[in-house]
């Protein structure tokens, strides 16, 4: 009957070190995917970030080209 006892003893001692190891990976699983979810956020941010900074140069450039063609048209005006 011990050994029996002993069996269960050592089979359940075995049975909470798996399960501490389980909570322990889930923790670590838990704590990379908020950092991955961070990550995705910032470079998300960046992104949209970089498509602003584009519009704003697209914009610019079509305001130095509508400038441009205005002052071709005006050199024209005083052509020799």
């Amino acid at each position: 009957m011990a050994e029996k006892i002993a069996i269960i003893t050592e089979s359940s001692r075995k049975q909470f070190e798996v399960t501490e190891q389980m909570q322990q990976a889930m923790n670590e699983l838990s704590e990379t995917t908020q950092n991955n979810a961070i990550s995705v956020e910032e470079a998300s941010n960046d992104i949209v970030s970089q498509v602003k900074n584009f519009d704003n140069i697209s914009n610019q450039i079509s305001q130095v080209e509508e400038i441009a063609k205005s002052l071709e048209s005006e050199a024209s005006k005083f052509t020799i």
